[in-house]
């Protein structure tokens, strides 16, 4: 196992160390430098934030930007699992067509047969619960696969 050099004192210690030992473990790949969109100053492209500011890597916003998925809000999934949740549309909404679709099946079908129908309301109650819960969080709820 390689072993990691000492980091150099110039490096800011909290947002450099991360970069600096991302540039470590890519160690023999190609890589470019960029140039800080903030500062200026140039660093590898592998690094999560600028070494001198910590600014983040426009790459990583990007990215960060995709896995918030569609502009879809939370509060939205909320409001549709509080008032309509019994017909899955709060798991249409957030892109899960196929337990939005077992949600809607046991909650129309379900009320003749019971079971299924408090299975369903369940569901929906711990959907409410779990979308609380990931409020400041919402790519958990609406996260691609």
């Amino acid at each position: 196992m390689a072993k990691i050099p000492e980091m150099p004192k110039n490096i800011n210690i909290v947002h450099g160390i991360n970069s600096y030992y991302n540039d470590i473990e890519t160690k023999g790949l190609k890589m470019a430098m960029i140039y800080c969109r903030e500062c200026g100053y140039k660093h590898s492209d592998r690094a999560r934030a600028c070494p001198k500011c910590g600014a983040p890597n426009a790459e990583t916003l990007s990215s960060k930007m995709n896995k918030l998925v569609d502009n879809k809000s939370i509060v939205v999934y909320l409001v549709l699992c509080w008032f309509v949740g019994i017909l899955g549309a709060h798991r249409f909404y957030a892109g899960k067509n196929g337990s939005g679709l077992a949600i809607l099946l046991m909650g129309t079908i379900g009320w003749l047969l019971i079971v299924p129908g408090i299975a369903a309301v369940i569901w929906v109650i711990v959907d409410f619960i779990t979308g609380l819960c990931h409020v400041s969080d919402p790519e958990v709820i609406f996260e691609k696969k």
